[in-house]
């Protein structure tokens, strides 16, 4: 099944100021909600929550939801580090504009 995983950053609980990362793979592990994850692209060996699960079953797709990273500045450039962070380690964000 191809399996999505997403993760909301965001600056100080602001949705104005934040990005979605995606990361996309094959697996036959279905994660679930309360499960955690680990990527690399996470901070000191961190492990997320999944906060929610949506399955296509017609599609063969799973859709991921991780708990928000919440960044503690209101600077954007703090934003774009973590962003470009999560692409190092092949998550993508369709929308990457930083102004």
């Amino acid at each position: 099944m191809e399996i999505t995983i997403s993760r909301l950053i965001i600056l100080f609980d602001n949705a104005v100021n934040s990005r979605t990362v995606t990361k996309t793979f094959e697996s036959d592990v279905i994660p679930h909600e309360g499960d955690f994850i680990y990527s690399t692209a996470f901070e000191r060996d961190e492990e997320v929550e999944v906060s929610s699960v949506f399955i296509d079953y017609e599609r063969n797709e799973c859709y991921v939801y991780l708990d928000p990273l919440s960044i503690e500045s209101d600077d954007i450039k703090y934003l774009k580090q973590t962003v470009d962070m999560y692409m190092l380690h092949e998550w993508k964000c369709e929308f990457y504009a930083f102004d």
